[in-house]
């Protein structure tokens, strides 16, 4: 494995003609590690290709684990962590493959993040996503185009059903919308054979 060479990685996204993903390789060791809390983004129109500029740890120190990488608008990639979530901005085209000094990361949520790959997603302006124990929350856009959290849960007004999910099975939670309807696939009760109940919410 080259430093310059995309590391392995189960999924990814595209932003401002970029691949981004999370991985557990760290170019300092040029190994994997046991913790995956680095995001790699690839050249432009490259997804082969990265550049040693290119590579954020996310939040590093802590024990957290990223989990996914969801794109809010052109530039800015909220990046989620089981008991964490970030956001990067500043992912801008610039003269060549690097970054540059524009890019920065800011913790949004300190206390709790996601539960499984694919328990978030974008509605309009807005990311919905699944923690742990708390049901569906949100974080949403400003005015000023800043992104915050938003403590009380959409899903509130059913935490008795929140309450019965299945913990041992958080990671098969998903979260999609459609037709102005957010759906959240959970394992309420025994979930030893995966969801079996879809939670609706019409906006």
């Amino acid at each position: 494995q080259q430093s310059d060479i995309m590391p392995n990685a189960d999924s990814g996204i595209y932003v401002q003609n970029r691949i981004a993903v999370i991985t557990t390789y760290d170019q300092s060791t040029f190994g994997y590690g046991a913790k995956a809390d680095m995001v790699y983004l690839s050249d432009i129109l490259d997804h082969k290709h990265t550049f040693f500029s290119n590579q954020l740890r996310i939040n590093q120190g802590d024990d957290a684990v990223l989990v996914d990488l969801v794109r809010m608008n052109e530039n800015q990639v909220l990046a989620f962590k089981d008991k964490s979530v970030s956001i990067i901005t500043g992912i801008v085209v610039g003269d060549g493959n690097t970054l540059g000094q524009s890019i920065s990361q800011e913790t949004l949520i300190g206390n709790y993040g996601l539960a499984a790959r694919g328990a978030a997603t974008m509605v309009g302006t807005d990311c919905y996503f699944y923690a742990s124990r708390r049901g569906v929350l949100s974080i949403t856009q400003t005015s000023q185009n800043k992104a915050r959290g938003i403590d009380v849960p959409l899903s509130e007004s059913i935490q008795s059903i929140i309450d019965r999910v299945d913990t041992r099975y958080e990671s098969k939670i998903r979260i999609a919308s459609y037709d102005s309807k957010l759906y959240v696939a959970l394992p309420l009760d025994d979930g030893t054979n995966g969801n079996n109940a879809i939670a609706v919410y019409d906006f």
